[in-house]
This record gives structure tokens, sequence and C-alpha cells, in this order.
């Protein structure tokens, strides 16, 4: 199934909502919602224990896309668009902090490309 088909068929189960702003809403509370459950799981995880299945991951992120299909058809945006659009964002925002370290490599200041390259990645 391609992002595209996946949002057509998120579309057809959204709940009817009167307007475009509570869509917009229902939409941004909903994904916070999901978000939380996903974060919740891996808290879990982390200090509880809890073992995570593929199944709870799955059921937690499909919720997130759920949303994020539902905002971004809501804002006349396919998924398609977010997702090269992302990987666009990502591609420049990692050329950039290249260039960033490269100046500072040749300033000599190795003890702030560090400092930022960690912060880059956190």
């Amino acid at each position: 199934m391609t992002l595209g088909e996946y949002q057509n068929k998120a579309i057809k189960t959204a709940t009817p909502v009167r307007s475009l702003s509570q869509q917009l809403a229902d939409g941004a509370m909903g994904l916070c919602g999901k978000s939380g459950d996903a974060s919740e799981l891996i808290r879990k995880t982390i200090t509880e224990g809890h073992i995570i299945t593929r199944e709870e991951v799955a059921k937690n992120l499909g919720g997130v896309l759920w949303y994020v299909a539902i905002i971004a058809k809501t804002c006349g945006l396919s998924l398609d668009e977010v997702a090269h659009q992302s990987l666009l964002d990502r591609d420049q925002e990692k050329t950039k902090r290249i260039q960033e370290l490269d100046r500072m490599k040749d300033n000599k200041r190795w003890t702030d490309a560090i400092y930022l390259f960690d912060k880059w990645d956190m």
C-alpha cells in the first residue's frame, strides 16, 4: 500500500466534522494523544522493563500515522508530499550541519564543533 492509498482509506474512516478548524483541532489533539501513547509505551520499556512487541509498536505508530494523514488531507497535502518534504528538509539540515562543522574545522574550533555535533544528534 502506498502512502496515498493509505491516506485515502484513512479519510474514509474519519469522523465527519462540521468545520475546517474543528477537523484540524480534532486531528491535532488526536495526534498528541496517539504520540503520547507511543511515548508511554517506550517509557514503560525503560522504567518498568515492559517488553515491546512489534504489534504494539505498529498499533501505536499506526495511530500517529492516521492522524498525520487526516491533518495533511485537511490542509490539502498528500502524505507523499509530506514525506518528500520531510526528507528534503532533513537533507538540507544535514548539509547545513556539515558546512558548519567544516567552518569550525577551518577555524580550529574543534571543541565547539564537537559540542554542536553532540547537540544536533540528540
